[in-house]
């Protein structure tokens, strides 16, 4: 460990009744003099030239000096010089030029249950200005006491993007097309958004689609509709089968005739779901549930006016919150917050999938090691060029494969984070707990066979479950977040 540096009198021209001192850190100088010694004013310019023998010559203070003279301050350091610490210059960044905020394409459940489409999709046109990249400041150098330099160190700039249906041209960003943009995981994108102004029926057919699809009517029973991108509808949704690769958004409702399948690898919002198969990767919110099978990887928020969970098996990785769980009638209704059948199966898959896809790069690795020796033995020739060509491809298919091992790796990791955040998961239910309700977070479970239960928070405290009031739970919630 580095210690400061005393310079004694006696050595290098310093006289016996003076010592300096510099700190470890080479920021500050003192000096000390010795009592029984006549120092007066007549000395303040020898101290300075004894100081810049020792080395010390930046920021060195006259007025200190003098104060420590004229006050005969003995036998102790007292502070004369002080260098300057470096300024950190300011971080890269992005200015951006539309609704980035993550998660901000969301529409809203209002207080009436009905949804808000005002930022739904943030729509482009060819050549607008997405965003600016502002560079890192180097800031400000600074120096020690000794004139030695300190640099200021480059502030870290951020992580570039991902592109795609943009253009960079500088530090500037643009749209190629026409569509939705997004920004999502370090990826700024503009995909096309298909639009159809008609009810998905039997006159109509199915609808696959890559990027966004925005329906401005409904979706009838036996309907297919399925993409990469996003759902959008305007009207219902009745006995349908959708799956999205995004977010699906419904204006009103779903009316499933226990029918009903709806898919998505983020969020769904809608204003109500009825008598429907509903499975998230991300978060549920709506407005209420009534005799579906709802799995969200995430929550399950029941919010609005209504706020009612009643029959069927409703699962939120790490939550549950609504105004009313179940019903005066008994009507069975199972809430979990824990990791489910889905998950060990997902977790499975992903394990599987890694591991093939380890063992598929080991052997285009090996394939690849032989090409290139063969390459080098056979030299310029046709043998050699076609040999080079196949090495070519087989690097290419390297790259693939390693591309989706990262892919996967990422979604296992996602999951298993999931799973241990459900450990932790929670059941909120603010005015009511009815009759038939019963509960499940983490592997504790807990039967509710009474009616009328005022509205509770439920967590789970080693092998039971606890509540507490709800209004504490909203309070903890705000503590935590902020």
């Amino acid at each position: 460990m580095a210690e400061n540096k005393i310079i004694q009198g006696g050595f290098g021209g310093i006289p016996n009744w003076l010592e300096i001192m510099i700190s470890e850190d080479g920021m500050e100088a003192s000096i000390l003099i010795k009592s029984g010694n006549d120092i007066g004013i007549p000395m303040i310019q020898p101290i300075k030239d004894y100081l810049r023998r020792a080395g010390i010559q930046a920021h060195v203070s006259d007025k200190a000096i003098e104060h420590i003279v004229k006050r005969r301050l003995f036998d102790d350091f007292y502070l004369v010089a002080k260098g300057q610490r470096p300024i950190e210059g300011t971080k890269g960044s992005y200015e951006f030029f539309f609704k980035s905020e993550p998660g901000f394409e969301l529409p809203k459940i209002l207080p009436d249950g009905s949804v808000d489409f005002s930022d739904v999709i943030t729509v482009v046109e060819p050549g607008r200005l997405l965003a600016e990249h502002h560079w890192p400041d180097k800031g400000e150098d600074g120096y020690k006491v000794t004139g030695e330099i300190v640099p200021a160190g480059l502030a870290q700039d951020v992580e570039p993007f991902r592109l795609s249906g943009v253009i960079q041209r500088g530090n500037r960003y643009f749209s190629q097309k026409a569509g939705k943009v997004t920004l999502r995981d370090k990826e700024l994108f503009v995909e096309p958004v298909t639009v159809i102004e008609n009810d998905i029926d039997r006159a109509y057919g199915d609808v696959s689609a890559k990027g966004d699809i925005f329906i401005k009517g409904d979706i009838w029973s036996g309907m297919h509709v399925e993409t990469k991108g996003s759902i959008i509808v305007d009207g219902h949704v009745n006995g349908a089968h959708l799956t999205a690769g995004d977010d699906i958004i419904i204006g009103y409702g779903v009316n499933g005739e226990g029918k009903a399948i709806l898919e998505t690898r983020r969020n769904l919002i809608c204003n109500y779901i009825e008598n429907a198969n509903v499975n998230a990767d991300g978060d549920i919110v709506t407005g209420s549930i009534v005799n579906s099978n709802v799995y969200a990887g995430h929550q399950v928020r029941a919010v609005g006016s209504k706020g009612i969970i009643m029959g069927g098996m409703i699962c939120g990785m790490t939550g549950i919150c609504a105004n009313v769980a179940g019903h005066r009638s008994g009507v069975g209704t199972k809430l979990f917050a824990a990791a489910s059948e889905k998950n060990t199966e997902d977790l499975k898959r992903l394990r599987n999938s890694v591991n093939s896809y380890v063992d598929y790069l080991e052997h285009i690795e090996e394939e690849e090691s032989g090409l290139c020796e063969a390459v080098e033995r056979a030299g310029d020739t046709l043998t050699g060029r076609q040999m080079k060509q196949k090495l070519e491809t087989v690097v290419n298919e390297k790259l693939q494969i390693a591309q989706k091992l990262d892919e996967v790796k990422w979604e296992l990791n996602c999951l298993l984070k999931r799973i241990e955040y459900a450990r932790e998961g929670d059941i909120t239910v603010y005015k009511q707990v009815c009759e038939g309700v019963t509960m499940t977070i983490g592997s504790v479970k807990a039967d509710l066979p009474f009616e009328g239960m005022s509205g509770a928070h439920f967590y789970r405290k080693y092998d039971r479950i606890e509540n507490e009031p709800a209004e504490e739970a909203k309070w903890k919630k705000r503590v935590r977040s902020s």
